[in-house]
């Protein structure tokens, strides 16, 4: 998921960078999710509490640092599909005996510098989230190398492999058994992440639709209109004065 606009930028801080990832619903369904499961991806289990008191830790700062608010909806959103690619990357590598390497270990060396800037009590979301988008992309570099070697030529561009790599990643989501807790409103489309929509089934508060937009198309203009009619516990960040 990518940020669109300025505005945005407090999401850009969760250090969110991924495309062309995916949730699929193959073999597994949502509703048959354990109780306190954010995802099942293959083999591992992403708990729902991570992602919730990491949200919980990182909105605090955005809080502290005055930053505008956005729908808290958005940040579990970011947390979750990240955290899935990142599932999905380390067993696809498993899968095909690599493992990453001195790449990865730099990365996480130059995060870690980035992230001193943040109060080490409140930094921990932001490790995490930075870890998982380091991991993911030297898995897609990896992952595109051995992809292109097997066809007998491997391109000299990085942006090549690293995109060739996210398409095995995508791949190996569509493939296997992954299911999502629909509390995130997420779905795959064509190894995509996508919303799984913005309507109802049930009765909903204003308060509970206006918290409903997609990640992957909300402009500057949704995300201000909705943040506007949220209450300060469901923002990330600082309430507008009203």
């Amino acid at each position: 998921m990518s940020i669109r606009s300025p505005r945005l930028a407090a999401l850009g801080l969760l250090g969110v960078l991924l495309t062309g990832g995916a949730l699929s619903g193959c073999g597994v369904s949502d509703d048959q999710l354990r109780p306190g499961v954010a995802a099942q991806v293959g083999d591992t289990e992403l708990g729902l509490d991570v992602i919730d008191d990491s949200v919980d830790v990182a909105c605090s700062f955005f809080v502290d640092q005055q930053q505008v608010g956005f729908p808290r909806s958005l940040a579990r959103q970011q947390f979750a599909s990240v955290l899935v690619q990142r599932a999905a990357a380390d067993q696809a590598l498993e899968e095909s005996g690599l493992a990453v390497g001195d790449d990865y270990e730099q990365g996480l060396s130059a995060l870690d510098a980035s992230n001193e800037q943040i109060p080490e009590d409140q930094r921990a979301p932001f490790a995490l989230l930075s870890e998982a988008t380091t991991f993911v992309d030297a898995a897609a570099t990896l992952l595109g190398e051995e992809a292109f070697a097997a066809e007998g030529t491997v391109p000299a561009d990085p942006i090549v492999l690293n995109d060739r790599g996210r398409s095995v990643i995508a791949s190996w989501l569509d493939e296997n058994d992954v299911a999502i807790n629909p509390v995130f409103r997420l779905s795959v489309k064509d190894g995509q992440i996508v919303s799984a929509g913005t309507g109802t089934s049930v009765a909903a508060s204003d308060f509970a639709v206006a918290g409903l937009l997609d990640p992957n198309t909300a402009t500057e203009t949704d995300v201000t209109a909705s943040a506007a009619q949220l209450p300060a516990g469901q923002l990330c960040g600082a309430a507008s004065p009203r």
